[in-house]
């Protein structure tokens, strides 16, 4: 089965290799799943001209959003957070996620993991981690340098957004990474950025932020990411423009909705390993020791059974400074002779199918 699951996304990669050197880069938006969302056109009129600038670099119109369609008319599912336990529609979702931070590092890429969020939601693994600034490896950033929205990041965004709505999957998206938040002019710009990306993000309902990835990290400049008192502003932003939408910022008490996301190895009462510490090297992605398996599907389980929620992070899934990568596949063994991550895949899909969780149901694709 194994075999036949990896023969299959190699074979879909290939398409989407063949179609990119043949036509040119995939046409996202053609693409694009026809979903229905929990707002009206013109609610989403007055968002997609706020913080939005064509490749001219002026304001777009209604008329030329993207996304925006009168045909389309739906809802997402609804993430919620009751007690230590995220839910889908009310229905709990699986513990564990894969990190996809440079997903959005360019069409093909983004591409690339839709076309694999079959393979990947049928090992047990419901929601996947985006970074609107990319992650080591990777050159994506999202913003402008006064915090509006670049428009070929967002269609990405919104194309991954819709095709994991559609399958019932959660998305956990990130808006700033250590060393890129020079990348904006200064504190005025990220609290553009934050009004911009959580104006965005609100039709979709299955989304939960983790907003400054390691916001601790010494590679922040900007105050306000850094300052308990900035990260508290910014969760303060969020909140008075989406209230439902569940919020990490920091540890700070006043930065959070009472739960814990952070780097690490295993996690416990609805806390949150948003990234596993990444064991494979990105000059060989998929290569890990046999201590390295043993340990990572150790944390997994114990991060399950402890009623944590657990994020697998490789280089596999995350190096995007050569041709072909990020995989978003399973690969093999996660060996020298047969590198690929299976190994956790298939631990994660054993403990899943091990659980009474049972959103695993996709949402019908609606069309008018």
């Amino acid at each position: 089965m194994a075999s036949r699951a990896r023969a299959a996304s190699a074979v879909a990669a290939m398409v989407v290799g063949i179609w990119y050197f043949s036509f040119g880069k995939p046409n996202l938006q053609a693409l694009r799943p026809v979903i229905t969302r929990n707002y009206s056109v013109t609610e989403v009129s007055s968002r997609y001209t706020t913080g939005r600038l064509n490749e001219s670099g002026e304001a777009n119109t209604p008329a030329s959003c993207i996304g925006l369609s009168i045909e389309t008319t739906t809802s997402t599912a609804v993430l919620t957070r009751e007690g230590a336990t995220f839910k889908l529609d009310g229905v709990e979702i699986q513990l564990f996620g894969i990190r996809a931070a440079n997903a959005l590092e360019s069409e093909v890429v983004a591409q690339h993991l839709v076309d694999n969020l079959d393979l990947i939601k049928a090992h047990g693994i419901q929601s996947i981690s985006i970074s609107l600034q990319g992650a080591g490896t990777g050159t994506a950033s999202a913003f402008n340098s006064d915090g509006t929205l670049r428009d070929e990041y967002v269609q990405r965004l919104e194309y991954i957004l819709d095709a994991l709505a559609v399958r019932n999957m959660v998305a956990v998206v990130s808006y700033f990474y250590q060393a890129r938040d020079q990348d904006l002019n200064d504190d005025n710009a990220v609290r553009a950025a934050v009004t911009n990306a959580t104006n965005v993000l609100l039709p979709w309902r299955n989304v939960w932020l983790h907003t400054i990835n390691e916001w601790y990290h010494s590679g922040f400049d900007r105050s306000i990411l850094k300052t308990a008192t900035g990260q508290e502003e910014i969760y303060g932003i969020i909140k008075g423009i989406d209230p439902q939408r569940i919020t990490f910022v920091s540890d700070v008490s006043g930065a959070n909705d009472g739960f814990i996301a952070d780097t690490g190895q295993t996690a416990s009462n609805g806390n949150v390993v948003v990234e596993y510490v990444r064991q494979d090297e990105y000059d060989a992605p998929g290569v890990f020791t046999t201590g390295d398996r043993s340990s990572a599907q150790q944390d997994a389980e114990e991060t399950f059974n402890a009623g944590g929620y657990w994020f697998w992070h490789s280089a596999w899934h995350q190096k995007a400074d050569v041709a072909g990568w990020p995989r978003y596949d399973e690969g093999g063994a996660g060996t020298m002779e047969d590198p690929g991550v299976s190994f956790i895949w298939n631990k994660m899909q054993a403990l899943s199918q091990s659980c009474a969780c049972t959103a695993t149901s996709f949402l019908p694709i609606v069309t008018r």
